[in-house]
């Protein structure tokens, strides 16, 4: 029970943050080639109401950082890390990495912004804070009857470790060790 639970509320968590970046990259600021200044303002608006969000940054088609909410990178090419070779197969993506920018574990969600004409102009994309997705299943650890014996291990698609109550210190740092099991259930 407390597992399917616990899945239940990161699928949740997940998904919310995908239909937030995919409605912003519809904004009318985006989709209408409105000037940096506009898209900065509207990007700052939203984090101001949404302050689960480290940061939000709109990129060129190139990946070059046109605007960041914190002011960082700009000007500067973004390396080709798993969320971009993501977008090149999707319209909207969600990646766990260390962030370019900041250095931090976050939760990248990232999304394609097409004009009106529906040609590709650009990127939006916002970082949340990787604590924000593990306070999602925290309280279930914390207020278990049996303690502290609720293992949670959490990993992505590849088998990579995000987040481990059982081997923290391999968190972006390996694969599951017991991941031929996992694959097989």
């Amino acid at each position: 029970t407390k597992s399917s639970y616990v899945m239940n509320s990161i699928d949740h968590f997940i998904y919310e943050r995908l239909s937030d970046i995919h409605d912003l990259s519809e904004d009318v600021v985006f989709t209408s080639d409105a000037s940096l200044a506009k898209i900065q303002k509207r990007l700052s608006i939203v984090q101001k109401h949404y302050p689960i969000y480290r940061s939000f940054s709109y990129f060129d088609t190139s990946r070059v950082r046109l605007i960041d909410t914190e002011n960082k990178g700009l000007g500067q090419q973004h390396s080709l890390s798993k969320y971009w070779k993501k977008l090149e197969k999707g319209h909207v993506v969600m990646d766990i990495s260390k962030s370019e920018s900041t250095g931090e574990i976050v939760m990248h969600f990232a999304c394609v912004v097409h004009n009106k004409k529906g040609q590709k102009i650009g990127y939006v994309v916002s970082r949340v804070l990787i604590d924000e997705l593990y306070k999602v299943f925290g309280d279930v650890v914390s207020k278990s009857e049996i303690g502290n014996s609720i293992l949670i291990d959490l990993i992505d698609s590849d088998g990579t470790i995000l987040y481990s109550n059982n081997h923290p210190e391999l968190v972006l740092k390996a694969t599951h060790p017991q991941l031929d099991v996992v694959n097989n259930y």
